[in-house]
């Protein structure tokens, strides 16, 4: 494997995905990012807790497409040190990346892409909801107060997101706050009922926030 993409771009989607992934866990692949290179060019990063997975793809000049996991503390290190410019990503038969931009160097040890854990299918969405980045994270912020932190109610550590009649609501309560907001005159889309965890929700925030 082998690609060629800029250093900031590298950035931003180590430190969207880096959000969800545990670099203290026992099992090695977690404390890990997936890298894909494809075919058809562009790099694919992954990350994931179990619980939560962030995705981001990124345009990259694609020499020799694959597959590794890299420890993302040390990568995240590295690459967050690196000067404007290009940065190259070279993985051996063995999984031993390096990453070069310039002078600077580092050798990664790497895991077998098969050792990452697999996620679910997000192709096909049994519903979709489409709004501005800020107007969502404002509404998930006016209700975020009352989401209980006691995860073993998982109904009420998460915000229950209703759409109907082209009007989202969002509702929090931990049985003692209650936190409401609605969002109005949305475009196009179907009714949609979900309760979505304040955990994974909250990182989505984050990167939302990050990206704008």
């Amino acid at each position: 494997m082998r690609v060629t993409l800029p250093t900031a771009d590298l950035k931003a989607a180590l430190a969207q995905v880096g959000r969800v992934v545990k670099s203290n866990s026992t099992l090695p692949a977690l404390a890990c990012v997936l890298l894909e290179a494809h075919v058809d060019g562009g790099l694919t990063l992954s990350g994931t807790d179990l619980e939560t997975r962030a995705i981001r793809t990124v345009g990259a000049t694609v020499t020799d497409h694959g597959a590794v996991c890299l420890p993302l503390k040390l990568f995240a290190a590295f690459v967050g040190e690196l000067s404007a410019g290009d940065c190259v990503i070279s993985v051996a038969a063995n999984h031993r990346a390096t990453i070069t931009s310039g002078p600077a160097e580092i050798v990664l040890p790497g895991l077998d892409a098969e050792a990452y854990p697999v996620g679910g299918d997000f192709d096909e969405p049994s519903a979709e909801l489409t709004l501005a980045a800020d107007v969502f994270a404002s509404a998930v912020a006016a209700v975020a107060h009352a989401v209980a932190p006691d995860e073993s109610r998982p109904v009420l550590a998460g915000v229950y997101l209703t759409v109907q009649d082209g009007t989202l609501t969002l509702v929090a309560a931990d049985g003692f706050r209650l936190g409401l907001h609605r969002v109005h005159e949305l475009p196009d889309t179907t009714d949609l009922s979900v309760i979505v965890q304040g955990k994974p929700l909250g990182s989505l925030i984050g990167a939302l926030s990050a990206a704008t």
